[in-house]
C-alpha cells in the first residue's frame, strides 16, 4: 500500500548547541539566546526540539518564549516538557510569544525541552529562543553549555 504524502520529509536537518554559558543577572527582560535559533525561509514548516539545561543561584526562576524575527503571521505550536512546571501541566499547548515559567531549586542544574512546530509566514527570518529571570534578583540565572536545538524542515 502506498501513501501519497504531498510533503515528504525534506533533507534539511538543523542542529545547534551552546558552546558557552550565557548568564543574566537582576533582569526579567527577555534576551535572545546567543546560540539557540533556527534560520528559516518563507513558507517553510519546521519541527523543532530545544533541549535546555539551566541553573539559578538565587530565587529559583526562569521564563522562556519563542519569536520569529521576520514577517508577522508565523504560526507556532509548542509544549514545554520537564519536571517542576509552574502555571502549566506537562504536555499542554503553550502560547507562543507569551512567557512560560519554570521553578527550579537553587543552584540546581535542570533540563527541560520545548518541542513543537512552526509554519513560517511569507518572509524568511529566524526563530529565536528568548529567556530571562521570572523575577529580577541579584543572582545569576544561566543557560548552560551543551543545551541544543534540533530541527527538521518538513516543507
Amino acid at each position: 500500500m502506498s501513501i501519497n504524502n504531498p510533503y515528504p520529509m525534506a533533507d534539511i536537518h538543523y542542529f545547534a548547541y551552546k558552546s558557552a554559558i550565557q548568564t543574566v543577572n537582576n533582569s526579567n527582560v527577555f534576551v535572545d539566546d546567543t546560540h539557540l535559533f533556527i534560520p528559516v525561509l518563507a513558507n517553510e514548516v519546521w519541527l523543532f526540539k530545544f533541549n535546555i539545561c539551566y541553573m539559578s543561584h538565587g530565587i529559583a526562576d526562569i521564563k522562556f518564549k519563542l519569536r520569529h524575527l521576520g514577517a508577522a503571521g508565523t504560526v507556532f505550536r509548542a509544549w514545554l516538557l520537564g519536571s517542576r512546571l509552574e502555571g502549566i501541566e506537562n504536555n499542554n499547548w503553550l502560547k507562543i510569544g507569551e512567557p512560560w515559567s519554570r521553578g527550579i531549586g537553587i543552584a540546581d542544574s535542570v533540563w527541560c525541552s520545548i518541542e513543537g512546530w512552526a509554519e513560517v509566514a511569507a518572509a524568511p527570518g529566524t526563530i529565536k529562543l528568548q529567556w530571562a529571570q521570572q523575577v529580577a534578583n541579584a543572582s545569576d540565572t544561566s543557560l548552560l553549555e551543551n543545551s541544543n536545538v534540533i530541527a527538521h524542515r518538513v516543507r
